[in-house]
């Protein structure tokens, strides 16, 4: 059972083994349910759910869904359960799977980290509007592939590919600040574009097991805190990069973007839709 929004939502096992189930949602005093969404994934035995609320984004989740055949794929929806839909995937970006017509983003989450795939949870803050970073790959199908990076800037509605493989993130500066560790643990990238083009910053030049990658709360500061220890002696050691050092100028107007949350569903729903939820 989950809180949020004001509306709680519950999973119910299905009779069987699979390891699916029902998610429902309540009305705003938790009392009365009505069906979400069928097939929901969330095996009881492991108590793990890829159940996911992206903060940057008031009524948006991300959850995985079984299907007939076993196989797992990711769905998103926008207005709080009304509606579910698969992850549009980045345009030019090839699929997985060729041999299948059918090819959306699906996102590693808890689950995926149980069966030991190298990614890190999906990551969104109240502070960077719009703002969605996650590990997953394109396939008609959750696989057990290598991971890459892919990032929304429209709270979950259109994606890119941002990074190959996986990495440690972290959202800095409201979000116009994004931040990874990849797999040369000497060298820090970060974005100013929303995870368009990269920049790398060598911060140390011993050899050094990260074991972390944080900034402060609230997702607002442009430093950021990278500890572990190095494989040389076995010492604990923490590097604190003030990334606001490594920018040359300041933003101006001709920087910004004019952009509406849920603006997206104006095409669909015609132009009397002002980017509102029931």
């Amino acid at each position: 059972m989950n809180i949020e929004d004001d509306l709680v939502y519950i999973h119910v096992d299905n009779n069987d083994t699979r390891g699916d189930g029902t998610l429902f949602t309540s009305d705003s005093d938790g009392r009365v349910f009505s069906q979400s969404l069928r097939n929901h994934f969330y095996p009881s035995i492991e108590i793990t759910s890829d159940f996911y609320k992206v903060k940057s984004m008031r009524g948006t989740y991300i959850v995985s869904q079984l299907n007939a055949d076993r196989s797992i794929r990711s769905l998103i929806t926008f207005n709080r359960g009304a509606e579910w839909k698969q992850i549009k995937k980045p345009e030019n970006e090839p699929c997985h799977n060729k041999e299948k017509s059918e090819c959306y983003l699906q996102i590693t989450g808890k689950l995926s980290l149980r069966n030991n795939i190298k990614s890190s949870l999906p990551l969104s803050s109240e502070s960077a509007l719009g703002i969605v970073l996650v590990h997953g790959h394109l396939a008609s199908s959750l696989k057990t592939s290598r991971s890459d990076v892919y990032i929304s800037s429209d709270g979950g509605y259109n994606w890119i590919k941002a990074l190959n493989g996986p990495h440690e993130y972290v959202i800095a500066d409201h979000g116009g600040l994004l931040v990874a560790l990849g797999e040369n643990k000497k060298f820090i990238k970060f974005s100013t574009d929303e995870g368009r083009c990269w920049h790398e910053h060598q911060f140390t030049t011993d050899d050094i097991h990260i074991t972390g990658l944080l900034t402060e709360p609230g997702n607002k500061a442009m430093t950021v805190l990278i500890w572990g220890y190095n494989v040389s002696n076995s010492e604990w050691v923490i590097h604190v990069v003030d990334l606001s050092q490594l920018l040359d100028r300041e933003c101006s107007s001709a920087d910004y973007e004019e952009w509406y949350a849920h603006s997206e569903m104006t095409h669909s729903l015609g132009n009397n839709y002002s980017g509102c939820f029931l």
